[in-house]
């Protein structure tokens, strides 16, 4: 990959996976709102009610424990090309690892039909917008210029 494209291709990663969270949860409100939704299973939603939070934060704690292991790591090596492939790497790590829980919130909201469900798939959603890549961050984690990132 050119380093021209290093941040645009971080970006566009980024953004397909919130679209697709965005887009499976609009689909799944819209199913289930028409009448048309997986089923009913509220007598599971007591369980979801304790799995979903905990899965979203776990997905979040772990995702940063790996991340800050992999690029902590990344910062002894003196290539920045090498920095930024680590960083891309545990970036998409980070993201997997929240998005994964936020899509069982959509499962579970979809399955036990209960609205308060994407109360959690919302917060899932927002905490996944926060770890945006900006040039910024992306200098400050691995110590190196904002103008090294194209």
């Amino acid at each position: 990959m050119q380093p021209t494209n290093y941040f645009k291709t971080l970006n566009t990663l980024f953004t397909a996976f919130l679209a697709g969270q965005v887009i499976f949860a609009a689909m799944a409100g819209f199913l289930v709102l028409s009448g048309y939704g997986a089923g009913n299973f509220t007598a599971f939603g007591n369980i979801f009610f304790i799995a979903v939070p905990a899965l979203i934060i776990a997905g979040r704690l772990g995702g940063n424990m790996l991340f800050n292991s992999k690029t902590r790591n990344a910062q002894s090596v003196p290539d920045v090309q090498t920095r930024l492939t680590v960083y891309r790497t545990a970036f998409i790590i980070r993201c997997a690892l929240l998005e994964g829980p936020v899509l069982f919130a959509i499962i579970a909201f979809m399955l036990t039909q209960v609205i308060e469900m994407m109360a959690f798939v919302a917060g899932g959603i927002f905490l996944f917008f926060l770890l945006k890549p900006s040039k910024e961050k992306i200098a400050a984690t691995l110590n190196i210029s904002p103008e090294d990132i194209s």
